[in-house]
């Protein structure tokens, strides 16, 4: 205070020297926790038009000059042709996946705990956020499919939350393609036959159709949202959970440099004029010659060194192991100059200028320390014989690379002029791995690939018209002959191009050796920049692995599976399965839709586009060699246990039983069985009766009962079963073979072997290939249908494909052959989506885990969501899931009978007491409530609207969030005899509503003579300033999302307060959401704050506290000595007084004085002599008058425990009276305060 500055500055007093002397004089009372508020500015920056006026200032001078040039007269030509433009789609129907998805639960975070009753309150609900406890992805082909479950609450809900409630991060799910989702809901019921979703815990809104899995179930396998329900325990006997690979998760070869390859310019029909003579006519002869020439790019892997040897440069494949170097050569040449007499005016500086392009992009692919794939060898560049960049001009440029895994590379000198697809190149290379966060027994692994190939601005070859060869009868000779022209349209569009990966594994954990699953190359074949996303499942024993993509050169697959099968992946097709035994890793099942029997035939391999004229169709008749599809129907089948290995009983005397299964029983009426494998106990299996055993499952082998071994009439001992899970088909079928009639085309003789199941599916392949077929020839056969009457099928087949086979221009017509699978280009209109960047990603990794048969997922008492949901352009990223509730969680109703949702403070609160599995019910229980005062809280609660719609989302002191919450409700938290109860804080009428006039009841008397050790303790200044509350609040909008409001309020000038007093925040917005509430308690703190400005503590006798409680009023009458604040002065070294009160001359008064410097502040009689100076013991001291007064006031007993001696101490806050004798806290009217409302 100003007046407390002014006595420390005649003093000379620091201000920690007088603080230090009112601490000894007052009691210390703890300060209320600052609030404060950050609020954000935003501006806005203005953007300049001046750039956009001088552009389009620009573009109308251009015109201008262009409209305003002469134009010279158009001379008679010969005739001419201009064939027609090849333009492929500019659009595209977008592809999309999900770009993140909402992290699974950990274990150990809080499951949330919903209170709300809207029926009770219309201004109530909640939203919840979910916790994501089961997830996997699907690739669509087109999209993926997101399922889940996810956890809203713990316990059972009073109702199930609508549909229009349900969002995902901002966004409504009712705003989303209902066609592309499915969304189920189960109330949290203990009933174990609730295990799965079923039909009715779907939404009728979602209308996403059921899906067919490998197996040929309904959904994918092991989906807890199932379309139908059954028996078979594939529902919920998986856990699985999704994530996206944040490293490692791109992977392809990419910006490929030559490796010998030729550059040739674009193709261009050059007619020569049946009249043309001389230098025009010799000038033609050499434009053709440069357009068919073969030209080297200058860049090649020319020499290699294997271990200690010296360098070789010998061309063909090189083996190399770890160690060995290769060098890569960016050799000098001119090429100008080096064709400057081959081509005559037509020069060579553009072929030049090509090439030069490809030596310095070369040159900036490579560099130091990164990764290549050379020919099938990985290596790294260690480094290069000079640092500068090469350019034109520059001296060759070698680089070294030292090979890290094994493989085939191949030497070439810098000048030869191979094929496109004939030689090995030497690219970046980007691994994909995955690594398994846990055990588990099923990984899959979605993939998002881009990969097309595209010509641009080439001429339209396809349209050449006539002979492809000068010279040949035709129309290009006749356009010859009448010395006119012809020129090809151009092509633009996307075109075929397929990439390859294998797939490797290894046991994760150390360094393990890789081991190839996959016996030939994964495919993915695109023609469009739009994403494809596929799937790859792969079973496993229960472990920890890691996964390899190690991209796979097209250049390697030419020579090694041309006219082969490879395994393309593509969504829609067959559910393919591979599989494969791995040493001690054990078998894998690789499982995926597409074709493990693409064929890589010439016309696969390669795009029509280049071909020079009329494209060919397929003439070469042969063999079938696959069929479009080899399934019809579904073929049921699912894993079962089948018995790989039989033990007998046997026992040995050092360590009891070696192989076997023991029975036992156990101190009650029940049975177990002991089960021992290879001298180890596997586990034991407890049964109430022992006809019933099952056996167990341990580590992915089911364990079971063998032969049994007779005890003189009591078997309590058998042999033992090992059994892992196999697909088996679930349904008998018969085989046939057949021979299939032709319905189009030439072929004969082709058998086929028929599979055909009880529900009438069935499988066919090949038995005997037949002769004279053709690409697409359309076969059909015919087989018995079970239960009668015949079925007739049809597909067609696929034979050797070789229309577009031929060496490439000039010995044949085709351009570019193998260019869909070539690693490098031949023109420079070729564009390829791996000339820049990878082409895959890794999108998500489901890791599933089997259950054991007998322990399901333990989804009961828990409210879930289930959705199935596709992914489109609209909504490619999802965020957290959270739901709508209007109806919380069943509690034990304490103003009704039963169990309902409850937003009820005292209510809430019983249910955290009390109940063993969401609160604290194992540890306090019913007994230890005061059930009758909850009762009476929870209808003062309900009298005056204080409700409580939230979520407990996080760990808390049960006590602390229990007293802390009843406060905002106007409730005391008691404890009483050790029984927990909530009471009204201020008098209630009889209908529960609070009570403004009510005189407080008095239920004890405390005096001088029946009580000792009284301590008062004041308030600081800083704890009674007056403040201006802001209480924020939530604003619900039913199934919308909640706003946050503020009610602002303060005291009125005439009660004191001031739009200058500091504001504090009480933030109600967790459960709060009226208005009405959040005034009612900013004017109460604002009352309190106001008129409540100390508290007592007393010592007495347990007789004189007998009937008193906390939370009851008392009276206490004393005469006691206390000090003020404003009752301090100083005293000057001349023996002048300054205080804040004034004191009379010649007069004498009893006072606590303090001297800078001493320890302890000492009391006396301080005598003012006739010119009101003190004497010499006062001097330089700081002092305060000690005053002794009656007081007669009422306090509120806030705590009553035994102290010493047997005395009982009490402690209670100062309840001011008004002229009536009502509480001063609750004296109130609207004219008290200056409000803001939210």
């Amino acid at each position: 205070m100003p007046q407390e500055v002014e006595l420390c500055n005649v003093l000379g007093l620091s201000e920690e020297e007088y603080w230090y002397f009112v601490d000894k004089t007052e009691s210390y009372n703890g300060k209320r926790p600052e609030a404060y508020d950050l609020v954000p500015d935003i501006q806005a920056v203005q953007v300049g038009a001046a750039f956009w006026i001088q552009l389009a200032i620009g573009v109308a001078l251009t015109v201008v000059a262009y409209l305003l040039t002469p134009k010279p007269k158009q001379p008679k030509t010969p005739p001419s042709l201009k064939t027609s433009d090849a333009q492929g789609p500019k659009r595209y129907s977008p592809q999309t996946g999900f770009d993140s998805l909402q992290d699974v639960a950990e274990i150990g975070q809080i499951i949330p705990l919903v209170f709300a009753d809207f029926d009770a309150n219309k201004n109530g609900g909640v939203r919840v956020n979910s916790k994501l406890i089961w997830s996997q992805l699907r690739s669509l082909g087109a999209g993926q499919q997101l399922k889940s479950i996810f956890l809203l609450s713990s316990g059972a809900l009073g109702g199930d939350p609508e549909f229009s409630g349900y969002a995902i991060g901002d966004t409504l799910l009712e705003n989303y393609i209902h066609s592309k989702l499915k969304l189920y809901f189960r109330e949290g019921s203990l009933s174990t036959n609730k295990q799965r979703f079923r039909n009715g815990d779907a939404y009728g809104e979602g209308t996403l159709a059921a899906e067919k899995s490998s197996e040929g179930k309904t959904n994918a396998i092991h989906l807890p949202v199932a379309d139908s329900y059954t028996d078979d325990g594939l529902v919920d006997t998986y856990f699985s959970s999704t994530r996206s690979p944040q490293t490692q998760a791109i992977f392809g070869a990419y910006s490929p440099i030559p490796n010998g390859q030729k550059f040739m310019l674009p193709y261009e029909l050059v007619l020569k004029a049946k009249d043309a003579k001389g230098s025009v006519k010799t000038g033609v002869d050499k434009k053709r010659k440069k357009i068919q020439t073969f030209f080297p790019r200058y860049c090649a892997l020319y020499r290699y060194k294997k271990g200690t040897a010296g360098f070789k440069e010998d061309d063909g494949h090189k083996t190399l192991n770890p160690g060995d170097i290769v060098k890569y050569k960016i050799e000098k040449k001119d090429v100008a100059n080096k064709y400057k007499n081959d081509f005559g005016d037509w020069k060579a500086e553009d072929v030049e200028s090509s090439i030069n392009a490809v030596r310095e992009e070369a040159d900036d692919i490579l560099a130091i320390g990164n990764q290549y794939l050379v020919g099938t060898a990985t290596a790294v560049c260690i480094s290069a014989n000079y640092d500068d960049i090469w350019e034109p001009g520059s001296a060759s440029k070698v680089y070294t690379l030292k090979i890290e895994e094994r493989g085939v590379v191949e030497i070439r000198n810098p000048e030869h002029k191979d094929n496109s697809y004939g030689r090995y190149v030497v690219m970046k290379l980007a691994e994909g791995i995955v690594t398994n966060t846990r055990g588990c027994d099923v990984t899959e692994i979605g993939l998002k690939s881009k990969v097309w190939k595209q010509i641009t601005g080439f001429p339209n070859v396809n349209s050449h018209p006539g002979h492809w060869q000068y010279g040949k009868a035709g129309v290009v000779k006749n356009y010859e002959n009448d010395n006119g022209s012809i020129s090809l349209g151009s092509i633009n569009k996307y075109i075929t191009r397929l990439s390859f990966f294998n797939l490797y594994v290894r046991e994760a954990g150390g360094d393990n050796k890789w081991e190839k699953i996959n016996d030939r190359p994964f495919c993915i074949k695109g023609r469009t920049p739009q994403p494809q996303y596929n799937q790859i499942r792969i079973e496993h024993d229960f472990g920890q692995y890691e996964f390899k993509f190690l991209p796979y050169p097209g250049n390697r697959v030419y020579d090694l599976y041309r006219d082969k099968d490879v395994y393309l992946l593509k969504n829609g097709l067959e559910h393919e399965t591979i599989s494969k035994k791995i040493g001690k890793l054990g078998k894998f099942y690789i499982r995926f839709e597409g074709d493990m029997g693409y064929r890589l035939t010439p016309n696969a391999c390669s795009n029509q586009e280049w071909w020079l004229g009329e494209v060919p169709t397929a003439s070469t008749k042969g063999e079938v060699k696959g069929f479009n599809k080899r399934t019809k129907g579904t073929i049921p089948t699912s894993k079962e246990w089948i018995v790989k290995a039989t033990k007998s009983y046997s026992y040995d005397s050092s360590y009891g039983t070696t192989n076997g299964v023991r029975r036992g029983w156990d101190s009650g009426d029940g049975s177990y069985f002991r089960y021992y494998w290879e001298g180890k106990h596997v586990g034991t299996e407890f049964v109430d009766d022992y006809r019933t055993s099952k056996g167990i499952v341990k580590k992915g082998y089911k364990y079971t009962k063998g032969s049994a071994v007779d005890d003189s009439g009591s078997i309590t001992r058998w042999g033992i079963k090992r059994a892992v899970k196999e697909d088996v088909d679930t349904l008998k079928h018969t085989s046939y073979t057949r021979t299939a009639t032709t319905k189009t085309g030439s072929g004969s003789g082709l058998k086929v072997t028929v599979k055909r199941y009880t529900n009438n599916a069935a499988t066919w392949s090949i038995k005997s290939a037949g002769k004279n077929y053709q690409q697409g020839d359309k076969i059909e056969f015919s087989v018995p249908k079970h239960g009668g009457g015949s079925m007739t099928i049809s597909c067609t087949v696929k034979t050797d494909e070789n229309s577009l086979k031929g060496n490439p221009w000039p010995g044949s017509q085709n351009l570019n052959p193998y260019d869909a699978i070539s690693d490098y280009v031949v023109f420079d209109g070729e564009n390829a989506s791996h000339l820049s960047e990878p082409e895959h990603e890794i999108t998500y990794v489901n890791e599933l885990i089997e259950m054991e048969e007998d322990k399901p997922m333990p989804y009961t008492q828990m409210a879930i969501a289930g959705l199935r949901m596709n992914s489109s352009t609209e909504w490619n990223s999802f965020q957290e899931l959270s739901a709508y509730i209007k109806k919380g969680i069943k509690v034990k109703r304490l103003i009704k009978s039963g169990w309902s949702s409850s937003n009820l403070f005292p209510e809430i609160a019983y249910h955290l007491l009390t109940d063993k599995m969401n609160g604290a019910g194992d540890l306090i229980g019913v007994t230890s409530i005061d059930k009758d005062s909850m009762e009476l809280a929870a209808d003062f609660c309900k009298a005056n609207k204080f409700f409580w719609d939230g979520v407990i989302t996080e760990s808390q002191n049960l006590r602390e969030f229990i007293y802390e919450q009843a406060s905002y409700c106007f409730l005391d938290f008691t404890i009483i005899g050790g029984r927990f109860a909530l009471k009204p804080s201020v008098p209630y009428k009889t209908k529960y509503q609070i009570h403004h006039g009510a005189k407080p009841e008095i239920k004890a008397l405390f005096t001088d003579g029946n009580t000792k050790d009284l301590k008062v303790s004041f308030l600081t200044p800083e704890e009674r300033q007056l403040f201006q509350a802001k209480v924020i609040y939530r604003e619900e909008t039913e199934n919308g999302f909640a706003e946050t409001k503020v009610f602002e309020s303060r005291l009125s000038s005439d009660q004191g307060g001031s739009s200058k007093d500091p504001y504090e925040v009480f933030d109600m917005s967790v459960f709060c959401t009226n208005q009405q509430h959040a005034r009612d308690f900013a004017r109460f703190a604002l009352k309190v704050r106001k008129d409540v400005d100390h508290g007592i503590k007393f010592t007495t006798t347990p007789q004189s506290a007998m009937h008193l409680e906390p939370g009851q009023y008392f009276r206490y009458y004393s005469e006691s000595t206390h000090t003020d604040r404003f009752a301090n002065g100083v005293v000057a070294e001349n023996g002048i007084v300054q205080s804040q009160i004034n004191l009379t001359a010649g007069s004498t008064y009893n006072v606590y004085y303090w001297k800078p410097g001493n320890a302890e502040v000492k009391k006396a009689d301080m005598k003012l002599d006739d010119e009101g100076k003190a004497g010499s013991t006062f001097r330089g001291s700081v002092f305060t008058i000690a005053q002794t007064n009656a007081s007669d006031r009422v306090y509120k007993l806030e705590s009553l425990v035994y102290g010493e001696e047997g005395f009982v101490e009490v402690a209670g806050s100062y309840q001011p009276l008004t002229s009536t004798g009502s509480l001063a806290i609750l004296d109130w009217d609207d004219d008290y305060f200056e409000e803001t409302p939210g």
